[in-house]
């Protein structure tokens, strides 16, 4: 008996001995893995980088950046693969990133060689080589500011923006609009003179003749004050650009001319065809400058334009028919879709729902307000899922034009691993398909779309802001759509708050086949 125990003692001892090595050895190779796993994701970029496939590029070094964030090569690389992408915005905020967590002098020396006090970024690249200045393309476009242009009064410029008169000559005044660094011109009929008989002022209930922007950064959200454009980088954002034509005003010269949400933008260029951030332009209002508008609240009308696109693609919806009605059930517009899958609605302040039927996707009515300034509280895109296949779940997210880049995420319950993200745009269980990334959006607006195959798996909805505004809540204006099979419209979620520096956001969670609301910001490392 006591030799027995003297065995089962021995025994014990070597198995614990072995349960120490292969914990030893496991972490030695868990960790090599870990580490020889980044630098695939690091070879695989470069070779990606190198070959010109610049969005798988940023695929791999988004997912190195993810799994080892103290080393400065995946900054370094998806940094450079940002400005082939011409997204100077996201470059700088990765660059500051890797530099506050990895304090890299190469890092440092690739920001100043772009955003640096002394930066000409559009003529180097990281090695010190020249590049073309024409480059660099626009993003995305300031609609908000577009469709307050083409709507406001002078009265609803001094109280959305705050201005100040800056010269007034008989019938002409400028002034100055200190929230988008712009001169504002009313001339004509438009001006008359003030109660003093001493000077000239706008009339409160008129359009302007036009609007001016010291710097277009406002218009191109995204872009750098020392960057030059094309006609081509307005042409991708479909826009309906014209090519220079001659405009007969002294000192304006050559432009080029678009409308973005009924304003008319008119950009002078040089003679190969490109602008700067500190080119002449005018903006203006397509519905007639200087135009007097009524000043009874209850007689004024505003022009309200939505777009509406597939929550699984991303393309613009052609024919969708929609449908406006007052709170009252009357009926203020009703019509399809036009060939840029917009509508364009007359209506006054107040409270409507819209009304939105497409075949083969889940009708929808979205209640939105019109503010007695012209501005509404409907995002400019608004997204329609697919009809549902049985046993899917659909996650529609929608935002506004900032932040550009708001990521969705799947984790498990206990937010320890994520599922579904732009890295990992599928997910499998046993080799069959639980859930994937439909649609990745990276430059404002939506949709993010996620669908889920397996309503059976619980998970927690997420939201991410890549590029740590910290205003996500503030100014975000995100609306997430669940769409639940047998339920004929989706479960709507908005998030917005007063509190900054937010960048992670759990909004719900899918438990034993039901929605539980979190709707709480979260840390993340």
């Amino acid at each position: 008996m006591k030799n027995n125990k003297i065995l089962i003692g021995a025994l014990i001892i070597i198995a614990v001995i072995l349960i120490g090595v292969i914990g030893v050895l496991c972490v030695m190779n868990f960790g090599g893995g870990a580490s020889s796993n980044v630098s695939a994701h690091l070879k695989a970029a470069d070779k990606s980088f190198e070959s010109g496939d610049y969005e798988a590029a940023l695929v791999s070094y988004r997912i190195a950046v993810e799994n080892d964030p103290d080393s400065p090569d995946g900054y370094y690389g998806l940094a450079r693969t940002y400005i082939e992408l011409k997204r100077l915005n996201d470059a700088k905020v990765t660059l500051t990133n890797g530099i506050s967590r990895t304090g890299s002098d190469k890092l440092k020396q690739l920001y100043n060689s772009y955003f640096g006090e002394n930066a000409d970024p559009l003529d180097r690249t990281d090695d010190g080589s020249k590049i073309d200045s024409a480059t660099l393309g626009i993003e995305s476009i300031n609609r908000n500011l577009c469709q307050n242009i083409s709507n406001f009064t002078y009265a609803d410029y001094t109280e959305k923006y705050g201005v100040r008169i800056s010269s007034s000559v008989n019938d002409k005044v400028e002034l100055f609009v200190r929230d988008i660094d712009a001169t504002l011109v009313f001339e004509g009929d438009s001006v008359i003179e003030d109660a003093t008989g001493s000077d000239f002022v706008p009339k409160d209930t008129v359009r302007a003749s036009y609007l001016s922007l010291n710097d277009l950064t406002v218009l191109f959200p995204g872009t750098d004050k020392a960057s030059r454009f094309g006609i081509d980088d307005l042409k991708s954002l479909d826009l309906g650009v014209s090519e220079p034509v001659k405009l007969f005003d002294v000192g304006f010269g050559d432009y080029v001319k678009f409308i973005c949400s009924h304003c008319i933008v008119m950009i002078s260029v040089d003679s190969n065809g490109t602008f700067g951030m500190d080119s002449k332009n005018k903006l203006y209002s397509e519905f007639g400058t200087g135009a007097e508008v009524t000043d009874k609240v209850e007689e004024r009308s505003f022009y309200v334009e939505v777009f509406f696109v597939s929550a699984t693609t991303g393309d613009r919806l052609v024919g969708a028919n929609a449908q406006v009605v007052d709170k009252s059930g009357n009926e203020c517009f009703s019509g399809p879709s036009d060939g840029w899958g917009s509508i364009v609605a007359e209506l006054k302040a107040g409270d409507y729902t819209l009304n939105i039927s497409c075949d083969g996707y889940i009708g929808e009515s979205v209640d939105f307000t019109v503010y007695e300034n012209g501005e509404y509280s409907l995002n400019g895109v608004i997204a329609l899922s697919p009809e549902l296949i049985s046993g899917e779940i659909r996650i529609v997210l929608e935002w506004g034009s900032y932040p550009n880049d708001i990521d969705a995420y799947l984790f498990d319950s206990s937010l320890s691993r994520y599922y579904v993200n732009y890295t990992n745009q599928e997910f499998y269980i046993n080799s069959v398909l639980y859930a994937e990334l439909d649609v990745d959006k990276t430059t404002g607006y939506g949709p993010e779309t996620i669908t889920v195959y397996d309503p059976g798996v619980d998970f927690s909805y997420v939201l991410n802001d890549f590029t740590h505004t910290g205003e996500m809540l503030t100014e975000g204006n995100i609306v997430i759509k669940v769409y639940l099979p047998g339920e004929s419209g989706p479960r709507v979620f908005t998030v917005s708050g007063t509190e900054t520096g937010v960048n992670w956001y759990e909004v719900f969670r899918w438990e034993n086949g039901t929605i539980v609301p979190i709707g709480q910001p979260i840390e993340m490392n």
